[in-house]
């Protein structure tokens, strides 16, 4: 006894023209939340460890008043991040932290990139 799922045409022909735009989706889906995901993750995982860390924050970003609003806005996440502005080796950011506009330097490395500075202008 062998039954056959799609015994007729008319289901074979709706799975062959729902099936192409669902992979599809599913594809460009991965692809869009994999690019969200790991765009720029080293640079901002060095970020908020800093911020997590008092000495780390204050070995990298040398104002004293940016520090200081830093840590008190630092349960906060960073926002309207642009993409990177830099250009060679260097690496440049901008977002916001609360209502403060934070610069964000690093320097990019073989397959790295190291957070060397934060300021704001």
């Amino acid at each position: 006894m062998n039954k056959r799922i799609f015994s007729n045409n008319k289901s074979k022909k709706l799975l062959a023209l729902i099936s192409p735009p669902i992979i599809i989706a599913i594809i460009l889906f991965s692809l869009w939340f994999n690019m969200k995901n790991n765009e720029n993750d080293s640079i901002f995982n060095q970020f908020n460890a800093s911020v997590q860390s008092k000495d780390k924050l204050k070995s990298i970003c040398k104002d004293k008043n940016l520090y200081n609003y830093i840590i008190k806005h630092k349960d906060e996440e960073l926002h309207n991040v642009t993409d990177n502005q830099g250009g060679g080796n260097v690496s440049y950011y901008v977002g916001k932290l609360g209502s403060k506009r934070v610069d964000i330097f690093g320097k990019i490395g073989k397959n790295t990139e190291t957070l060397t500075d934060i300021k704001s202008y």
